[in-house]
Protein backbone atom coordinates (compact mmCIF):
# COMPACT_ATOMS: atom_id res chain seq x y z
CA UNK A 1 0.00 0.00 0.00
CA UNK A 2 1.67 3.61 -1.04
CA UNK A 3 0.06 6.99 0.43
CA UNK A 4 0.24 9.76 -1.78
CA UNK A 5 -0.60 13.71 -1.26
CA UNK A 6 2.36 15.13 -2.26
CA UNK A 7 0.87 17.04 -5.60
CA UNK A 8 -2.87 16.46 -4.72
CA UNK A 9 -3.70 17.60 -1.62
CA UNK A 10 -3.54 21.76 -1.76
CA UNK A 11 -1.69 21.84 1.41
CA UNK A 12 2.34 22.29 1.19
CA UNK A 13 4.40 20.28 2.98
CA UNK A 14 6.23 22.94 5.02
CA UNK A 15 2.69 23.91 6.09
CA UNK A 16 2.17 19.86 7.27
CA UNK A 17 5.88 20.96 9.26
CA UNK A 18 4.87 24.17 10.99
CA UNK A 19 1.82 22.23 12.34
CA UNK A 20 3.50 19.03 13.15
CA UNK A 21 3.49 20.37 16.62
CA UNK A 22 -0.96 19.74 16.15
CA UNK A 23 -0.32 15.89 16.27
CA UNK A 24 2.79 15.23 18.39
CA UNK A 25 1.54 15.27 21.69
CA UNK A 26 -0.82 13.05 20.78
CA UNK A 27 1.36 10.45 18.52
CA UNK A 28 3.62 10.00 21.89
CA UNK A 29 0.71 9.48 23.99
CA UNK A 30 -0.57 6.74 21.13
CA UNK A 31 2.80 5.21 21.52
CA UNK A 32 2.21 5.11 25.36
CA UNK A 33 -1.08 3.18 24.90
CA UNK A 34 1.15 0.69 22.86
CA UNK A 35 3.78 0.27 24.92
CA UNK A 36 1.66 -0.55 27.99
CA UNK A 37 -0.17 -3.60 25.23
CA UNK A 38 -3.25 -3.58 27.09
CA UNK A 39 -6.75 -2.85 26.86
CA UNK A 40 -7.14 0.46 29.81
CA UNK A 41 -7.73 3.23 26.99
CA UNK A 42 -10.26 4.40 24.39
CA UNK A 43 -7.56 4.03 21.27
CA UNK A 44 -6.07 0.25 22.96
CA UNK A 45 -7.69 -0.88 19.65
CA UNK A 46 -3.98 -0.30 18.38
CA UNK A 47 -2.89 -3.01 20.55
CA UNK A 48 -5.58 -6.07 18.68
CA UNK A 49 -2.87 -6.60 15.98
CA UNK A 50 -0.25 -8.01 18.53
CA UNK A 51 -2.74 -9.67 21.09
CA UNK A 52 -2.10 -13.68 20.37
CA UNK A 53 -4.32 -14.12 23.46
CA UNK A 54 -7.23 -13.99 20.70
CA UNK A 55 -5.83 -16.25 18.48
CA UNK A 56 -5.10 -18.79 22.01
CA UNK A 57 -9.07 -18.67 22.32
CA UNK A 58 -10.19 -18.89 18.84
CA UNK A 59 -7.89 -22.21 17.37
CA UNK A 60 -9.01 -24.67 19.69
CA UNK A 61 -12.88 -23.00 19.05
CA UNK A 62 -13.18 -23.59 15.33
CA UNK A 63 -10.86 -26.97 15.86
CA UNK A 64 -14.25 -27.83 17.81
CA UNK A 65 -17.09 -26.06 15.84
CA UNK A 66 -15.63 -27.21 12.61
CA UNK A 67 -14.38 -30.43 12.93
CA UNK A 68 -17.32 -31.28 10.34
CA UNK A 69 -16.96 -28.79 7.27
CA UNK A 70 -19.65 -26.40 6.75
CA UNK A 71 -21.18 -25.28 3.88
CA UNK A 72 -22.38 -21.63 5.25
CA UNK A 73 -21.48 -19.23 7.99
CA UNK A 74 -24.70 -17.03 8.99
CA UNK A 75 -23.01 -13.67 11.00
CA UNK A 76 -25.55 -11.74 12.57
CA UNK A 77 -24.96 -8.27 13.92
CA UNK A 78 -25.08 -4.64 12.90
CA UNK A 79 -23.33 -1.52 12.78
CA UNK A 80 -19.48 -2.11 14.45
CA UNK A 81 -20.22 -5.81 15.16
CA UNK A 82 -20.57 -6.36 11.38
CA UNK A 83 -19.32 -3.86 8.74
CA UNK A 84 -15.30 -4.77 9.42
CA UNK A 85 -15.94 -8.45 8.55
CA UNK A 86 -18.07 -7.19 5.73
CA UNK A 87 -15.66 -5.01 4.52
CA UNK A 88 -12.31 -7.87 4.48
CA UNK A 89 -14.96 -10.64 3.33
CA UNK A 90 -16.53 -8.75 0.58
CA UNK A 91 -12.75 -7.84 -0.27
CA UNK A 92 -11.08 -11.12 -0.13
CA UNK A 93 -13.41 -14.07 -1.03
CA UNK A 94 -12.81 -16.90 -3.64
CA UNK A 95 -13.88 -19.72 -4.88
CA UNK A 96 -12.93 -21.39 -2.56
CA UNK A 97 -13.68 -19.21 1.01
CA UNK A 98 -16.90 -20.50 3.12
CA UNK A 99 -20.09 -18.45 1.94
CA UNK A 100 -20.43 -15.76 4.67
CA UNK A 101 -24.48 -14.56 4.77
CA UNK A 102 -24.98 -11.39 7.06
CA UNK A 103 -28.08 -11.06 8.80
CA UNK A 104 -27.58 -7.17 9.33
CA UNK A 105 -30.82 -5.34 9.16
CA UNK A 106 -34.40 -5.89 9.48
CA UNK A 107 -35.15 -6.93 6.12
CA UNK A 108 -38.16 -9.45 5.32
CA UNK A 109 -36.76 -11.46 2.18
CA UNK A 110 -33.31 -11.47 3.59
CA UNK A 111 -34.61 -12.83 6.83
CA UNK A 112 -36.72 -15.46 4.90
CA UNK A 113 -33.84 -16.61 2.91
CA UNK A 114 -31.67 -17.29 5.55
CA UNK A 115 -34.70 -18.97 7.59
CA UNK A 116 -35.50 -21.59 4.35
CA UNK A 117 -32.02 -22.11 4.15
CA UNK A 118 -31.64 -23.04 7.96
CA UNK A 119 -35.20 -25.29 7.51
CA UNK A 120 -34.05 -26.90 4.60
CA UNK A 121 -30.52 -27.84 5.12
CA UNK A 122 -29.05 -29.92 8.78
CA UNK A 123 -27.49 -28.02 11.37
CA UNK A 124 -24.47 -29.64 10.70
CA UNK A 125 -24.41 -27.82 7.50
CA UNK A 126 -24.36 -23.72 8.92
CA UNK A 127 -22.61 -22.14 11.47
CA UNK A 128 -24.38 -19.59 13.44
CA UNK A 129 -21.94 -16.31 14.71
CA UNK A 130 -24.20 -13.65 17.07
CA UNK A 131 -22.36 -10.62 17.23
CA UNK A 132 -22.83 -7.60 19.28
CA UNK A 133 -20.74 -6.07 21.94
CA UNK A 134 -23.29 -4.24 24.26
CA UNK A 135 -25.00 -7.63 23.97
CA UNK A 136 -28.30 -5.34 23.95
CA UNK A 137 -28.68 -4.59 20.11
CA UNK A 138 -32.47 -5.30 19.66
CA UNK A 139 -31.57 -5.94 16.27
CA UNK A 140 -29.57 -8.63 16.48
CA UNK A 141 -31.24 -10.03 19.43
CA UNK A 142 -34.64 -9.71 17.62
CA UNK A 143 -33.12 -11.76 14.27
CA UNK A 144 -30.90 -14.16 16.21
CA UNK A 145 -33.90 -15.49 18.08
CA UNK A 146 -35.77 -16.08 14.93
CA UNK A 147 -32.39 -17.89 13.70
CA UNK A 148 -32.67 -19.91 17.01
CA UNK A 149 -36.26 -21.01 16.85
CA UNK A 150 -35.52 -22.88 13.76
CA UNK A 151 -33.92 -25.98 15.17
CA UNK A 152 -32.75 -26.72 18.96
CA UNK A 153 -29.77 -27.74 17.49
CA UNK A 154 -28.58 -24.54 16.48
CA UNK A 155 -28.00 -23.49 20.13
CA UNK A 156 -25.45 -26.12 19.70
CA UNK A 157 -23.99 -24.75 16.56
CA UNK A 158 -24.08 -20.58 17.54
CA UNK A 159 -20.83 -18.49 19.41
CA UNK A 160 -21.68 -15.30 20.34
CA UNK A 161 -19.07 -13.11 20.58
CA UNK A 162 -19.51 -9.99 22.91
CA UNK A 163 -18.58 -8.16 25.93
CA UNK A 164 -17.70 -10.26 29.33
CA UNK A 165 -20.71 -9.82 31.44
CA UNK A 166 -22.92 -8.64 28.69
CA UNK A 167 -26.76 -10.35 28.89
CA UNK A 168 -25.11 -12.03 25.68
CA UNK A 169 -22.48 -13.14 27.54
CA UNK A 170 -24.59 -14.13 30.74
CA UNK A 171 -27.14 -16.38 28.14
CA UNK A 172 -24.18 -18.06 26.60
CA UNK A 173 -22.72 -19.25 29.82
CA UNK A 174 -26.27 -20.33 31.24
CA UNK A 175 -26.49 -22.43 28.21
CA UNK A 176 -23.32 -23.52 27.61
CA UNK A 177 -22.47 -21.80 23.86
CA UNK A 178 -19.00 -21.16 23.86
CA UNK A 179 -18.72 -17.29 23.72
CA UNK A 180 -15.48 -14.79 22.60
CA UNK A 181 -14.90 -11.55 24.69
CA UNK A 182 -14.59 -7.98 22.99
CA UNK A 183 -12.69 -5.69 24.92
CA UNK A 184 -14.69 -3.20 26.69
CA UNK A 185 -12.71 -0.08 25.85
CA UNK A 186 -12.66 -1.61 22.13
CA UNK A 187 -15.28 0.44 20.20
CA UNK A 188 -17.15 -1.77 17.28
CA UNK A 189 -16.13 0.37 14.05
CA UNK A 190 -12.30 -0.23 15.57
CA UNK A 191 -13.18 -3.47 16.64
CA UNK A 192 -12.50 -5.63 13.33
CA UNK A 193 -8.93 -7.10 14.82
CA UNK A 194 -10.75 -8.36 17.94
CA UNK A 195 -12.80 -11.78 17.73
CA UNK A 196 -15.68 -9.91 16.57
CA UNK A 197 -13.98 -9.51 12.98
CA UNK A 198 -10.93 -12.39 12.69
CA UNK A 199 -13.10 -15.40 14.14
CA UNK A 200 -15.83 -14.87 11.18
CA UNK A 201 -13.31 -14.48 8.67
CA UNK A 202 -10.69 -17.14 10.18
CA UNK A 203 -13.59 -19.61 10.13
CA UNK A 204 -14.01 -18.74 6.60
CA UNK A 205 -10.97 -19.62 5.62
CA UNK A 206 -9.15 -15.53 4.91
CA UNK A 207 -5.48 -15.55 6.29
CA UNK A 208 -6.23 -13.34 9.09
CA UNK A 209 -2.30 -13.77 10.25
CA UNK A 210 -1.26 -11.72 6.82
CA UNK A 211 -4.30 -9.29 7.98
CA UNK A 212 -2.85 -8.75 10.86
CA UNK A 213 0.74 -8.68 9.75
CA UNK A 214 -0.50 -5.38 7.39
CA UNK A 215 -2.07 -4.11 10.50
CA UNK A 216 0.90 -4.51 12.92
CA UNK A 217 2.82 -2.73 9.79
CA UNK A 218 0.82 0.30 9.49
CA UNK A 219 0.35 0.49 13.40
CA UNK A 220 4.42 0.71 13.24
CA UNK A 221 4.22 3.20 10.72
CA UNK A 222 1.88 5.50 12.40
CA UNK A 223 3.59 5.43 15.45
CA UNK A 224 6.54 7.45 14.05
CA UNK A 225 7.49 10.45 15.47
CA UNK A 226 8.48 11.88 12.06
CA UNK A 227 4.94 13.61 10.99
CA UNK A 228 6.61 13.38 7.08
CA UNK A 229 6.96 9.04 7.49
CA UNK A 230 3.47 8.74 9.18
CA UNK A 231 0.39 8.73 7.03
CA UNK A 232 -2.23 8.81 9.66
CA UNK A 233 -0.96 12.29 10.42
CA UNK A 234 -0.12 13.33 7.46
CA UNK A 235 -3.93 12.25 6.32
CA UNK A 236 -5.29 13.39 9.74
CA UNK A 237 -3.90 16.96 8.99
CA UNK A 238 -4.68 17.39 5.21
CA UNK A 239 -8.44 16.60 6.01
CA UNK A 240 -8.33 19.07 8.51
CA UNK A 241 -6.94 21.95 6.70
CA UNK A 242 -8.90 21.52 3.92
CA UNK A 243 -12.27 21.20 6.47
CA UNK A 244 -11.25 24.78 7.71
CA UNK A 245 -11.37 25.52 3.92
CA UNK A 246 -14.75 24.97 3.80
CA UNK A 247 -14.25 21.10 2.21
CA UNK A 248 -16.64 19.79 4.48
CA UNK A 249 -17.75 16.17 2.41
CA UNK A 250 -14.86 13.89 2.09
CA UNK A 251 -15.69 11.17 -0.49
CA UNK A 252 -14.19 7.90 -0.70
CA UNK A 253 -13.66 6.82 -4.30
CA UNK A 254 -12.37 3.15 -4.97
CA UNK A 255 -11.91 1.55 -8.12
CA UNK A 256 -13.19 -1.85 -7.43
CA UNK A 257 -16.33 -2.73 -6.80
CA UNK A 258 -15.09 -5.55 -4.40
CA UNK A 259 -14.52 -2.75 -2.09
CA UNK A 260 -17.55 -0.79 -1.57
CA UNK A 261 -18.15 -2.80 1.52
CA UNK A 262 -14.48 -0.80 2.85
CA UNK A 263 -15.52 1.94 1.66
CA UNK A 264 -18.83 1.75 3.62
CA UNK A 265 -16.44 0.46 6.55
CA UNK A 266 -14.79 3.95 6.69
CA UNK A 267 -18.21 5.68 6.19
CA UNK A 268 -19.23 4.74 9.57
CA UNK A 269 -15.56 4.91 10.88
CA UNK A 270 -15.47 8.87 10.37
CA UNK A 271 -19.25 9.34 10.81
CA UNK A 272 -19.86 8.09 13.81
CA UNK A 273 -16.20 8.89 15.20
CA UNK A 274 -16.48 12.74 13.73
CA UNK A 275 -19.88 13.51 13.55
CA UNK A 276 -20.79 15.38 16.94
CA UNK A 277 -20.76 18.71 18.79
CA UNK A 278 -21.83 20.41 15.13
CA UNK A 279 -18.74 19.14 13.39
CA UNK A 280 -19.39 19.71 10.04
CA UNK A 281 -17.92 16.31 8.36
CA UNK A 282 -19.66 14.21 5.58
CA UNK A 283 -18.35 11.08 4.77
CA UNK A 284 -19.47 9.33 1.28
CA UNK A 285 -18.68 6.63 -1.10
CA UNK A 286 -18.26 6.26 -4.44
CA UNK A 287 -17.16 3.46 -6.92
CA UNK A 288 -15.40 3.47 -10.15
CA UNK A 289 -16.31 3.43 -12.67
CA UNK A 290 -19.70 3.12 -12.39
CA UNK A 291 -20.09 6.60 -10.49
CA UNK A 292 -18.05 8.59 -12.79
CA UNK A 293 -21.15 8.47 -14.59
CA UNK A 294 -23.37 9.45 -11.73
CA UNK A 295 -21.60 11.99 -8.94
CA UNK A 296 -18.95 12.92 -10.62
CA UNK A 297 -20.68 15.89 -12.86
CA UNK A 298 -21.65 16.88 -9.27
CA UNK A 299 -17.70 16.90 -8.28
CA UNK A 300 -16.10 18.81 -10.36
CA UNK A 301 -19.00 21.03 -11.56
CA UNK A 302 -21.15 21.38 -8.46
CA UNK A 303 -20.36 23.18 -4.91
CA UNK A 304 -16.58 23.03 -4.34
CA UNK A 305 -17.08 21.85 -0.95
CA UNK A 306 -15.47 18.27 -1.38
CA UNK A 307 -12.09 16.28 -0.58
CA UNK A 308 -11.55 12.90 -2.07
CA UNK A 309 -9.76 10.08 -1.30
CA UNK A 310 -9.03 7.71 -3.79
CA UNK A 311 -8.29 4.22 -3.20
CA UNK A 312 -6.67 3.08 -6.51
CA UNK A 313 -5.41 -0.17 -8.10
CA UNK A 314 -1.61 -0.98 -9.23
CA UNK A 315 -2.15 -4.33 -10.54
CA UNK A 316 -4.74 -7.12 -11.10
CA UNK A 317 -4.87 -10.79 -10.02
CA UNK A 318 -6.10 -11.61 -13.68
CA UNK A 319 -6.26 -8.96 -16.59
CA UNK A 320 -8.25 -9.50 -19.87
CA UNK A 321 -8.11 -8.95 -23.28
CA UNK A 322 -10.34 -9.32 -26.19
CA UNK A 323 -9.59 -11.98 -28.34
CA UNK A 324 -12.08 -12.12 -30.55
CA UNK A 325 -12.82 -11.14 -34.49
CA UNK A 326 -15.56 -9.04 -33.72
CA UNK A 327 -14.33 -5.22 -32.78
CA UNK A 328 -17.10 -2.57 -32.10
CA UNK A 329 -16.60 1.12 -33.22
CA UNK A 330 -14.07 3.28 -30.59
CA UNK A 331 -11.82 6.26 -31.06
CA UNK A 332 -8.94 4.32 -29.87
CA UNK A 333 -8.40 -0.18 -30.66
CA UNK A 334 -10.13 -1.97 -28.04
CA UNK A 335 -8.21 -4.84 -29.11
CA UNK A 336 -4.77 -3.99 -28.18
CA UNK A 337 -5.61 -2.59 -24.85
CA UNK A 338 -6.32 -5.15 -21.75
CA UNK A 339 -8.29 -4.69 -18.81
CA UNK A 340 -5.64 -2.77 -16.73
CA UNK A 341 -4.22 -0.57 -19.29
CA UNK A 342 -7.98 0.71 -19.31
CA UNK A 343 -8.18 1.25 -15.65
CA UNK A 344 -5.01 2.66 -15.17
CA UNK A 345 -5.61 5.57 -18.17
CA UNK A 346 -9.10 6.48 -16.53
CA UNK A 347 -7.68 6.58 -12.75
CA UNK A 348 -4.83 8.91 -14.56
CA UNK A 349 -7.52 10.92 -15.75
CA UNK A 350 -9.43 11.42 -12.95
CA UNK A 351 -6.06 12.71 -11.15
CA UNK A 352 -5.78 14.97 -13.77
CA UNK A 353 -9.20 16.46 -13.84
CA UNK A 354 -9.10 17.33 -9.91
CA UNK A 355 -5.89 18.70 -10.15
CA UNK A 356 -6.84 20.83 -13.12
CA UNK A 357 -9.97 21.95 -10.73
CA UNK A 358 -8.05 22.55 -7.68
CA UNK A 359 -10.01 19.72 -5.85
CA UNK A 360 -8.29 18.50 -2.87
CA UNK A 361 -7.37 14.66 -2.67
CA UNK A 362 -5.28 11.88 -1.82
CA UNK A 363 -4.52 8.22 -2.63
CA UNK A 364 -4.29 4.89 -1.18
CA UNK A 365 -3.01 2.77 -4.44
CA UNK A 366 -3.49 -0.49 -3.46
CA UNK A 367 -0.58 -3.57 -4.87
CA UNK A 368 -3.23 -6.15 -5.17
CA UNK A 369 -6.30 -6.93 -3.21
CA UNK A 370 -4.78 -9.42 -0.96
CA UNK A 371 -4.95 -9.75 3.17
CA UNK A 372 -2.10 -7.44 3.81
CA UNK A 373 -2.74 -4.48 1.85
CA UNK A 374 -6.35 -4.59 3.61
CA UNK A 375 -4.93 -5.13 6.63
CA UNK A 376 -2.82 -2.21 6.37
CA UNK A 377 -5.37 0.20 4.87
CA UNK A 378 -7.63 -0.53 7.58
CA UNK A 379 -5.43 0.31 10.64
CA UNK A 380 -4.04 3.16 9.07
CA UNK A 381 -7.55 4.86 8.73
CA UNK A 382 -8.51 3.91 12.20
CA UNK A 383 -5.28 6.09 13.80
CA UNK A 384 -6.10 8.28 10.90
CA UNK A 385 -9.57 8.82 12.43
CA UNK A 386 -8.28 8.75 16.06
CA UNK A 387 -5.33 11.37 14.72
CA UNK A 388 -8.78 13.58 13.23
CA UNK A 389 -10.87 13.33 16.82
CA UNK A 390 -7.79 14.78 18.65
CA UNK A 391 -7.27 18.12 15.59
CA UNK A 392 -11.05 18.47 15.66
CA UNK A 393 -11.45 18.12 19.49
CA UNK A 394 -13.92 16.25 20.35
CA UNK A 395 -14.24 12.47 21.60
CA UNK A 396 -13.74 9.94 18.50
CA UNK A 397 -14.76 7.15 20.49
CA UNK A 398 -18.49 7.63 22.07
CA UNK A 399 -21.62 8.14 20.00
CA UNK A 400 -24.24 9.89 21.89
CA UNK A 401 -26.57 10.60 19.22
CA UNK A 402 -26.96 6.58 18.22
CA UNK A 403 -27.76 5.97 22.12
CA UNK A 404 -30.57 8.64 21.37
CA UNK A 405 -32.53 6.58 18.90
CA UNK A 406 -31.88 2.77 20.31
CA UNK A 407 -33.59 4.06 23.88
CA UNK A 408 -36.31 5.68 21.94
CA UNK A 409 -36.96 2.52 20.25
CA UNK A 410 -37.00 1.00 22.91
CA UNK A 411 -39.78 2.94 24.79
CA UNK A 412 -42.01 2.50 21.69
CA UNK A 413 -41.34 -1.18 21.84
CA UNK A 414 -41.99 -1.79 25.37
CA UNK A 415 -45.88 -0.43 23.89
CA UNK A 416 -46.41 -3.28 21.64
CA UNK A 417 -44.38 -5.75 23.91
CA UNK A 418 -47.21 -4.77 27.08
CA UNK A 419 -50.01 -5.79 24.76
Amino acid sequence: MEFIYKRYAAIDETVLLEQSTLTNEYTEYLRHVAEKNSYEYPESSINLPFDEDIFNLMIPLKEKMLSKPVKRIVLVGIGGDNLGTKAVYEALKTEKTTEILFLDTLDEPQLEKILKILEDDGSDDTLIIIASKSGKTIETLYNSSMLLQVNKAYIHRTIFITSENSPLWNFAQKNNCPALPIPLTVGGRYSVFSAVGLFPLFCAGIDTVKLLEGAMEARNNCLDKNILNNPARISAQLIFGNLEKDKNILDMLVFAPKLEALAKWYRQLVAESLGKDGKNITPTISVGTTDLHSVWQSYIGGHRNKQLCLVTLKHANKTYKIKGAVELPSEVKLKNINLIQLRNSIQAGVKETLLENRIPFTEIALGLIEEKEIGNFMQFKMMEVMQLGKLLKINAFDQPDVEGYKRKSLENLKIYADH
